[in-house]
């Protein structure tokens, strides 16, 4: 920071000549895609346990990639006649998005092992509808 009476920063002198022309990049369009789970529940399943086991099993599927920033979609999750299907966002969008929701299936079927009275009938990467 400059004190009163010292010379500033140097002031940059405007462009002399005419100014490059705009660079057009071509390129495609990045793939929106999303994480589907579908979920069979037992009939005789405790509902209590149920909830319990619902909520760590997407805790543990939100935070295993940070990076994804993944979110559940309540308006495309649904549950009935016994299944219940979880569809989660990603939050951030890149080229490699659909990579990394990928290397997450893995995640979601092991964190599925846990799961009391229910088990994992699907789990894919699906473009976004």
């Amino acid at each position: 920071m400059s004190r009163p009476g010292e010379p500033g920063l140097p002031v940059p002198s405007p462009m002399d000549g005419p100014s490059s022309p705009a660079e057009i990049i071509d390129c495609y369009p990045v793939p929106r895609v999303q994480l589907v789970v579908t979920i069979q529940i037992d009939s005789s399943t405790d509902r209590s346990q149920l909830v319990l086991s619902t909520a760590r099993f997407i805790s543990t599927v939100l935070v295993a990639d940070r990076r994804l920033r993944l979110v559940v979609d309540p308006v495309r999750s649904r549950a009935g006649d016994g299944e219940v299907v979880v569809v989660l966002k990603p939050g951030f969008v890149s080229t490699l998005t659909a990579e990394r929701l990928g290397k997450m299936l893995d995640v979601v079927r092991e964190a599925a092992t846990g799961f009391k009275g229910a088990t994992l009938a699907r789990v894919e990467v699906v473009p976004q509808s």
